[in-house]
């Protein structure tokens, strides 16, 4: 977000100030983990814009509201990707109803390949009485590959896949592994512990091993005792593995610098608020984008449909490889999610 708040202008950059709606409203945790959704601050400016807000649930948008002055509100996001954890999908009802101007992208700013951007716009268009196309047609168009693997062979795989990645001098942080289920045969655990194995990696945690932030964390510590801020979805590499301790380092962009954390570390165990970070829910990718994606197929069910499996493979730029069973994954793309409806219609909001 820091980063795309830094416009060129003029042979220099003008930075306007970017931050999670979280912190921006004050927007807390209560001692059970459920958000405040409270506030305790307010927001008054001549724009503000509201990015990936299809993520953004119906409680939140209504303390937006309630708690800025604005002259003009941009909500800028993808209403085919996963709706919000909590109730409601306001950014998708606002389009539908029209009760918003609408402004469409008319191309694909993400992918940098024709194979990458032909599937992702196939499975978001694709009706359930159309027989679906070969994937293989889409690997002629470059960028894109299938690999039909059977299921009690694909952790190890994809573990081989990304540890080649690396060898052909990858960055870590630039690919990512994506799968909608934590547990089963080839769920987000058995996928990290493959990619661990393929790296040779036997101790508990070690250095090199690619970590994943699953909370919020405003007041972490760097090694030298400064405060840090580290946000849920990051992801970092460890630098170090002391007796009681973990040194983290969060890579720089274009906006920030390098950042080193330094985490208690008990008797080999992961650290409060962190997982392995080498696979990924398609829900801690949403919102990001990687160089290179390798997504899992699932059977299609409650949590595998098609805005699930839309998400997964539209975070990839340069390349991306679908590990599993073709049927699986078009099973998944016909499926339509159930539609939420926020009734934001009933309230007058179309300029009444």
């Amino acid at each position: 977000m820091a980063d795309a708040a830094s416009i060129p202008f003029e042979g220099g950059s003008v930075e306007f100030p970017a931050s999670t709606i979280h912190r921006a409203f004050g927007v807390g945790v209560g001692d059970n983990g459920e958000q405040r959704l409270e506030g305790s601050k307010s927001i008054s400016c001549g724009l503000l814009v509201l990015d990936e807000t299809s993520m953004v649930d119906a409680r939140m948008v209504a303390l937006i509201l309630e708690r800025s002055e604005l002259r003009h509100l941009a909500l800028v996001g993808d209403p085919d990707q996963l709706p919000p954890i909590g109730a409601g999908a306001p950014f998708a009802d606002f389009i539908a109803q029209g009760l918003v101007p609408v402004t469409r992208l008319a191309g694909n700013y993400r992918a940098e390949t024709r194979g990458v951007h032909a599937l992702t716009t196939t499975v978001k268009t694709l009706a359930q009485d159309i027989s679906p196309p070969s994937l293989s047609g889409f690997a002629k168009l470059g960028g894109f590959a299938f690999r039909d693997v059977a299921r009690d062979q694909r952790a190890k795989f994809v573990g081989d896949l990304w540890s080649d990645f690396i060898r052909r001098g990858v960055s870590p942080h630039e690919v990512a592994i994506l799968y909608p289920k934590q547990a089963g045969e080839d769920g987000l655990r058995k996928l990290n512990a493959s990619v661990r194995a393929a790296l040779a990696r036997t101790n508990p945690i070690e250095a090199g091993d690619l970590l994943l932030v699953t909370e919020n964390n405003y007041r972490a510590q760097s090694p030298d005792a400064r405060e840090i801020t580290i946000m849920n979805g990051e992801r970092c590499e460890v630098a170090a593995v002391g007796r009681d301790f973990i040194d983290l380092r969060f890579p720089a962009s274009r906006v920030e610098d390098e950042r080193l954390a330094r985490v208690i570390h008990e008797g080999g165990a992961m650290p409060e608020g962190f997982a392995f970070g080498y696979a990924m829910s398609v829900h801690k990718a949403q919102g990001s984008q990687f160089q290179h994606v390798i997504v899992v197929t699932a059977a299609a069910d409650r949590f595998v449909q098609r805005p699930s499996l839309y998400t997964a493979i539209s975070r990839a730029r340069q390349s991306l490889t679908i590990v599993g069973d073709e049927d699986e994954f078009w099973s998944a793309a016909i499926k339509d999610a159930p539609r939420r409806v926020t009734l934001l219609s009933m309230f007058g909001l179309n300029g009444d």
